[in-house]
């Protein structure tokens, strides 16, 4: 009787030897490759390790962003895809992070500067933590605080009102500006005055605002699927931002 290939056993007439698995998708992966606490193998194409949106998207910037970009990439200099594996798109990993480099320097231009003079212990309001981060209000601070988009403050003050204001070091400010995607500078020379903001209107606070106002009055022609991409939101949100912004530049 035909024996199968592992020794010892037997197999049924017309039955064939037993095989290792395939994947539908290719070759198996060796097991090796595959144990727990090893990272997953580089994936290549031409010999170049390539990465994929997910992979973009883990080095801190939004899916929306990538799609934007490289939709645009006439325009943005996205680099081109190097192909796909499967089901998924690849590029390759040396040219976009070259660009992306180069993006998140355009971002840290556009960022508003910092204000860095001053005790680094001393404790700040959030009129003063909105005039250190070169924001239009301390309404922006305090919005953001309870929206979770601002860091949580070092203590608290009881005002005459019996309400409690929230109090941060000057470090702690510093070090939240050094936190986001770009971060301001050091302020050099003499500070110049902010021209007046809006006193109404959805976004009369909002720091975007005032850095496209900024913009515009140097003369920068804006498109609301730049600004989009740029800031992460939709088209018509986008469109807001900029009305908001001519607005207040008195466009």
């Amino acid at each position: 009787m035909p024996v199968d290939s592992v020794p010892g056993r037997h197999r049924r007439p017309g039955r064939p030897p037993t095989q290792q698995p395939r994947s539908r998708h290719g070759p198996r992966i060796p097991a090796r490759s595959r144990r727990p606490g090893r990272p997953p193998p580089v994936p290549e194409i031409n010999g170049r390790p390539v990465i994929s949106r997910d992979d973009m998207t883990a080095r801190g910037i939004g899916r929306s962003t990538v799609d934007a970009k490289y939709a645009n990439r006439a325009n943005t200099g996205h680099p081109e895809k190097a192909g796909r594996i499967g089901r998924t798109d690849y590029w390759y990993d040396d040219e976009w992070t070259a660009w992306f480099e180069q993006y998140r320097q355009e971002l840290r231009a556009g960022m508003t500067d910092v204000e860095r003079s001053g005790n680094a212990n001393e404790l700040v309001d959030a009129k003063e933590a909105a005039r250190i981060l070169n924001y239009s209000s301390g309404n922006v601070v305090t919005t953001n605080l309870r929206k979770g988009d601002f860091v949580a403050a070092d203590g608290w003050e009881e005002l005459p009102n019996g309400k409690q204001s929230p109090r941060w070091k000057r470090s702690t400010i510093w070090a939240f500006a050094d936190s986001r995607s770009g971060h301001g500078s050091p302020r050099t020379g003499t500070r110049r005055s902010r021209a007046a903001q809006p006193k109404s209107g959805p976004y009369a606070a909002d720091e975007r605002v005032t850095t496209l106002r900024r913009r515009l009055s140097a003369g920068e022609q804006l498109r609301a699927e730049a600004v989009a991409a740029e800031f992460d939101v939709s088209t018509r949100t986008a469109e807001r931002l900029m009305s908001a912004a001519r607005a207040a530049d008195g466009a």
